[in-house]
């Protein structure tokens, strides 16, 4: 009878241990990731950072002296969401001196574009780099209760309505210059960024209209084969697509999800094309679900590591983790030491990829 009951106590342990492997999240090592978005951090600021505190585009592995001749304000947006995430409020102020300095026009709006050593500007704002901006100032005033981060961030809210709206759909993007004004006819799915929305929300009501129309216009968006269009004609009342970026549809999906809100068949889809290749492939075809090329791509992983983060499903976003991890350049003695590269240092990839690993250690608290 003892053996019977010591058998049943060692089969109980083992069952309880599979049930443990199998149920709870594989939480990774904080103190590691710490370290090593440390060191991505580090380089950005050090070594993808323009004179003027910009942050580079990319930079090739074959040629780190490469001369830079224009800056975006697609990353601005995300390093300082980063670094408000994160506490850090004397690199938060040095990125919005570069909002005010190099990227604000007098319309209240981004300039997307800015070309050195001239510091030409493209007359032209990406509605999507100007609401990342105005929710990273949300989270900055709530984090430090500045009142000047609240202030911008409305400034912002007001010209986005001005001229980022038709309606109440929120266009790619406006454009002004000698000849008139002229708005994009356009809504690009993976620029409505509910999330930051929301935030606006909080302080500005007018953006409950617009985000129940973005998200009816990402709702509406699914292909036949449930991926979402890039686009959506405001005037002809269209979808179409035209990049065949999965970047787009990771976004769409990110930016559902985020919210609370199904994302489609995006998820399924990209989790089965790990299953069946162990990577995932960033060039698709909406329409039809078809691989066109066989490139991978930094982003889309830390996109899509934030996607499983915030769908709750951790064992995927740590076998993504490991893949993104494998990117990083480890060698002390390299001049990318510390940045994910893949065939580049690309400043998007290197940021997705922080604030992928902040909130997955956010998740795991």
């Amino acid at each position: 009878m003892k053996k019977h009951k010591t058998t049943y106590i060692t089969l109980g342990v083992v069952i309880l241990g599979l049930s443990l492997f199998l149920f709870i999240p594989p939480f990774l090592s904080d103190c590691k990731i710490k370290a090593q978005e440390k060191l991505s951090y580090e380089f950005l600021k050090s070594k993808l950072s323009y004179e003027n505190g910009a942050l580079i585009r990319t930079i090739p592995i074959d040629n780190p002296d490469i001369e830079v001749t224009s800056l975006l304000s697609e990353t601005v947006g995300l390093i300082m969401l980063y670094a408000a995430h994160i506490g850090d409020q004397p690199e938060f102020d040095k990125q919005l001196d570069v909002v005010n300095d190099i990227f604000m026009s007098p319309n209240g709006l981004l300039y997307w574009l800015v070309n050195v050593p001239s510091g030409e500007q493209e007359k032209c704002s990406a509605s999507l780099d100007d609401l990342r901006v105005a929710a990273a100032l949300i989270v900055a005033y709530e984090k430090w209760g500045e009142k000047r981060y609240l202030d911008l961030a409305l400034d912002l809210s007001v010209s986005m309505r001005k001229d980022n709206l038709i309606g109440e759909y929120f266009i790619e993007a406006f454009c002004w210059n000698e000849g008139g004004d002229s708005k994009s006819l356009t809504v690009d799915l993976s620029y409505l960024d509910l999330w930051a929305m929301e935030k606006l929300i909080k302080y500005d009501s007018f953006w409950k209209v617009v985000i129940k129309k973005s998200v009816a216009v990402i709702d509406k968006g699914l292909t036949p084969v449930d991926l979402y269009y890039d686009k959506y004609n405001v005037k002809y009342k269209e979808y179409g697509f035209l990049e065949k970026n999965l970047i787009n549809n990771v976004l769409c999906a990110f930016h559902m999800a985020q919210v609370g809100l199904p994302d489609g068949g995006v998820y399924e889809f990209l989790k089965e094309e790990w299953a069946n290749n162990n990577k995932i492939r960033a060039s698709i075809d909406p329409i039809n679900g078809e691989i066109m090329h066989d490139w991978e791509n930094i982003s889309v992983y830390a996109i899509l590591m934030r996607l499983a983060v915030a769908k709750n499903d951790m064992r995927f976003a740590k076998k993504i983790y490991n893949k993104i991890s494998s990117y990083q350049d480890m060698n002390e003695n390299s001049f990318f030491y510390g940045a994910f590269v893949l065939g580049e240092a690309h400043s998007f990839d290197n940021l997705q990829t922080l604030l992928a690993f902040y909130e997955y250690r956010e998740k795991c608290r």
